[in-house]
């Protein structure tokens, strides 16, 4: 019990890191960017916008995506930016889901309609010797970006 209860806090510390990571970008979506549009593609598994993400004069292509592994073929969460240093990682989940939302909360993904963005990354894994303990892991925020 101590094992799979270790192992279960261990994935969640590490969810939360990536949520750190996703909050740090997706408050900053748009940042300094003048002209054309913030997002560049989203649907239900991905997401490309543009910011100054790391305050440097240079507008960044940041790519959020769920992808598989082709060495394991896991499900991956992955972030790729242009333009910056350590900019790409993948983390493995369960699923990936990104909503764009209009003023009114309805989802859709016609870029010049979203008002918001949701994301929801969740992480199933399982727990002790004999792998017949799962445990779950859900991180879901709804952001409105201030450039939109």
């Amino acid at each position: 019990v101590s094992q799979d209860t270790k192992l279960a806090e261990i994935s969640q510390r590490s969810l939360t890191d990536v949520g750190d990571v996703i909050d740090h970008d997706f408050n900053r979506l748009g940042y300094r960017v003048e002209t054309g549009s913030k997002i560049k593609t989203i649907s239900a598994t991905n997401i490309s916008f543009t910011s100054d993400i790391d305050n440097n004069g240079v507008i960044d292509t940041i790519t959020y995506l769920k992808s598989i592994n082709t060495k394991t073929g896991n499900l991956m969460f992955r972030r790729v930016g242009t333009g910056q240093t350590s900019s790409q990682w993948s983390y493995p989940i369960s699923d990936l889901l990104v909503e764009g939302l209009d003023s009114a909360g309805t989802v859709t993904y016609t870029i010049n309609n979203i008002k918001s963005i949701a994301v929801t990354v969740m992480l199933v894994g399982k727990a002790g010797t004999d792998f017949n303990v799962q445990y779950g892991q859900m991180w879901k925020r709804q952001f409105f970006p201030k450039n939109l």
